[in-house]
């Protein structure tokens, strides 16, 4: 499988660090340049959209959720995976099922009840530079990690309907299901 955006990476049960241990990222961008972007779609922090309304000065209290944690870089990086149906003026679209937006006015749309059919909102991303996730993927150390990351696709339902705790078990049965799917072409 190639990495193109909209591909689930699924860290090995082999991955102990607290951070990558049972993460799954969504690749959200390649860049012309080889640098690559994603969200860890199963980590959250423990403050909930409401209390990150509060501190921008956004009346959030009707949002449910927490915000999830999108990774360890560019940690002030406030992002929104969501469904294709919402669009902001920085909306970048991802693949068929997902849009990425980070604009200022996101949480004043929010507070007027302006939202995507499916989100979440992240702090955050996984940035690798050109090719260090190939290296990665090829079981390489580089500078940054020495994960050697399994993938896999991905859909709204794991992105934005299935239980956190859930989600990795789920994406790396789907890793070893397209794995086996594809050995038997």
């Amino acid at each position: 499988m190639t990495i193109t955006p909209g591909t689930l990476l699924i860290a090995p049960p082999s991955v102990k660090h607290h951070l990558w241990e049972h993460s799954t990222v969504l690749i959200t961008d390649i860049e012309r340049t080889g640098g690559i972007t994603g969200v860890i779609l199963n980590k959250c922090s423990q403050m909930t959209i409401a209390e990150f309304g509060s501190r921008l000065n956004a009346d959030l209290e009707h949002v449910p959720g927490l915000l999830h944690i999108g990774g360890p870089d560019r940690q002030t990086s406030f992002t929104l995976l969501h469904s294709n149906d919402w669009k902001s003026k920085n909306t970048f679209q991802i693949n068929e099922y997902f849009s990425i937006s980070s604009d200022d006015d996101i949480l004043s749309r929010f507070e007027v009840g302006d939202e995507p059919d499916q989100w979440r909102m992240f702090l955050g991303m996984c940035t690798w530079q050109p090719g260090d996730l190939e290296s990665q993927m090829n079981g390489s150390k580089t500078s940054t990690s020495s994960i050697s990351w399994c993938r896999s696709s991905c859909d709204p339902d794991l992105a934005f309907d299935t239980d956190l705790e859930d989600v990795w078990d789920i994406a790396l049965e789907r890793c070893s299901l397209e794995f086996a799917q594809n050995f038997m072409l």
